[in-house]
């Protein structure tokens, strides 16, 4: 088997379910949006408080800044009239490919952009790149960069924010990235606090 093949395979997996969510988005459109990679798409036990209605799970497994804007592009004719919140949260596997921070945050900074443009009245949280474990080309240098950068740009654009700190603990994590349900725990919580609600 040719090398590139399971990452073809991810691929067509993720195209799939991007078929699938432009197929839910035109069946009933959505309140609320969760943009970003397997972090999101593996989301267990119920979502953020603030996610009061119908909620899309855009995530996708595998998924970098780039493809996630390129994907997010494709729902540009859908109804947005309805959207009431999105949260952005990518760029792990990006550190992973070793891609530079700049490259990263400027693929955060569209996905902004394009909720911005198409749902004016949405509000958008742009959360930091999670903490995580080493592997493959992974430099801690690099995200700490990037999240210096995102943290900045949230001022910039005056987009919500959260502070993951809690999700620093290794026990929380099933691997190098994803997360167990106490994971996803630590994350509403985050989230939650970033909106303003109470615990």
């Amino acid at each position: 088997m040719p090398d590139d093949a399971p990452r073809d395979a991810a691929l067509l997996r993720r195209d799939a379910r991007h078929v699938r969510a432009k197929a839910a988005w035109a069946s009933v459109p959505p309140r609320h949006l969760l943009i970003g990679d397997s972090l999101l798409r593996a989301w267990t036990g119920s979502y953020p408080r603030p996610f009061d209605g119908r909620t899309l799970n855009l995530g996708l497994s595998g998924a970098r800044v780039a493809e996630m804007v390129r994907r997010l592009e494709d729902h540009g004719g859908a109804d947005w009239s309805r959207l009431r919140s999105a949260v952005i949260l990518g760029g792990t596997n990006d550190l992973t490919d070793g891609s530079p921070p700049e490259r990263i945050v400027a693929g955060l900074r569209r996905l902004v952009e394009i909720v911005r443009a198409r749902a004016p009245h949405a509000v958008v949280m742009l959360c930091p790149i999670p903490p995580r474990g080493t592997h493959r080309r992974y430099s801690p240098q690099a995200h700490e960069i990037a999240n210096v950068r995102v943290r900045r740009m949230v001022d910039d654009l005056a987009v919500l924010t959260c502070d993951l700190s809690e999700m620093d603990d290794p026990t929380l994590r099933i691997d190098s990235v994803h997360l167990r349900p106490a994971g996803y725990d630590a994350l509403r919580r985050a989230i939650d606090k970033g909106f303003g609600v109470a615990p």
